[in-house]
């Protein structure tokens, strides 16, 4: 459990001990939000600037070479579960999430880099977006050179009292 954002430097290698089969979200390894509130927080950040400042292309703002594979993501009263925004240079992402605000997975103005499998389920509103502003993100969204082989998402949009006025967008 942590009650801020994780935010991995260059050159992490961090790997979970968790299948991707099925919607079980309780068991493997989890990383959960703990924090009453996450209001434009990211339960992982990959990215130097906070949600919504626009990063500049330098390498100090850059996610390089960063490895996360086997993760669940339980964003429980976080925005997001798994945010990426100059996520470059041979980056790999493979990651379960749920139950976040906004969005389970946003990717953004990144290069060169791979997202493996991405499942996002049971989030309050969407569940995977990319390249898409959503918290008042500027300047180039946009992904190139991405490899994205798996993405699954299901039971997104649901904020657990349906509404089909607020929940169609």
């Amino acid at each position: 459990t942590i009650n801020g954002e994780f935010i991995p430097p260059s050159g992490l290698n961090m790997s979970g001990c968790i299948g991707f089969s099925g919607v079980d979200t309780a068991n493997g390894t989890v990383i959960k939000w703990g924090a009453p509130t996450g209001a434009n927080k990211a339960v992982i950040r990959c990215s130097r600037k906070a949600i919504g400042i626009t990063p500049t292309e330098t390498e100090v703002d850059q996610v390089n070479g960063v490895v996360i594979k086997g993760i669940k993501i339980d964003a429980l009263n976080c925005d997001f579960g798994f945010y990426a925004r100059n996520f470059t240079s041979e980056s790999h992402v493979d990651v379960f999430v749920f139950r976040a605000k906004k969005c389970g997975i946003w990717v953004g103005q990144s290069w060169f880099s791979t997202f493996g499998r991405l499942i996002a389920t049971f989030n309050y509103d969407k569940g995977v977006v990319i390249g898409v502003p959503l918290a008042g993100e500027t300047g180039d969204t946009d992904v190139n050179a991405i490899e994205f082989p798996y993405i699954r998402a299901h039971s997104n949009g649901r904020d657990l009292t349906y509404n089909q006025t607020t929940n169609i967008k």
